[in-house]
């Protein structure tokens, strides 16, 4: 699945972006590509929960008050 493959290219990024990325792995790296990675994560996340049927305004929603509510944050 697509989704796996995108997350493993950000955690390849956050180590090197942490200096903790192997390196004979360091020189494939471009110190841009974080964001472009983030995002692929995100987009491909959601293009699946729309395949997938899944509300995300209302799973995220739902997702920000229990983490509000476990956090014990005042807003």
């Amino acid at each position: 699945m697509k989704i796996g493959e995108k997350f493993g290219k950000l955690c390849q990024e956050i180590l090197f972006h942490a200096s903790q990325q192997e390196k004979h792995k360091k020189d494939k790296f471009d110190e841009n590509n974080l964001s472009e990675e983030f995002a692929d994560v995100i987009f491909t996340t959601l293009f699946l929960a729309k395949d997938m049927n899944v509300d995300t305004k209302k799973a995220l929603k739902d997702k920000i008050k229990k983490f509000i509510r476990d956090m014990k944050i005042n807003i």
